[in-house]
């Protein structure tokens, strides 16, 4: 089964053939497709990794390696966020698409993380002249 790997190390096992816009994985239940939605935030798809079969390879120095397919930044989830079909044998299949954020969304982005630079400065200052 391939894999995604997030930006905070979180591994998600994916089926085979899976493109971006059409991402399928299996979870247990509704608990379980809360905590991969949680999962799937704009800091931990800024770069995610799709990984082959458990092809770890390790080199001379003892680093480990796997089966890299691709290397994505920049990535968002594409609405609906997912869709759900109940599985006979239990469980939940779970399809969500992953798409490039565009310029614009990474611009407001980083305008609204200087605004929050800006407010935590501030509020420093302020708690300076208190």
């Amino acid at each position: 089964m391939d894999k995604i790997i997030l930006k905070d190390g979180t591994e998600i096992e994916i089926r085979r053939g899976a493109g971006l816009s059409g991402i399928t994985t299996d979870v247990a239940d509704y608990d379980a497709l809360a905590e991969l939605s949680g999962k799937l935030t704009v800091e931990n798809l800024a770069e995610i990794k799709v990984v082959g079969p458990e092809t770890v390879i390790v080199d001379d120095d003892g680093a480990e390696s796997r089966n890299v397919i691709g290397i994505y930044t920049n990535m968002t989830t594409i609405e609906p966020k997912f869709r759900v079909t109940e599985k006979k044998e239990g469980g939940l299949a779970v399809t969500f698409g992953l798409r490039e954020r565009t310029p614009e969304e990474m611009h407001y982005s980083d305008l609204a993380q200087q605004m929050t630079d800006t407010q935590m400065a501030l509020c420093e200052v302020y708690e300076l002249l208190a």
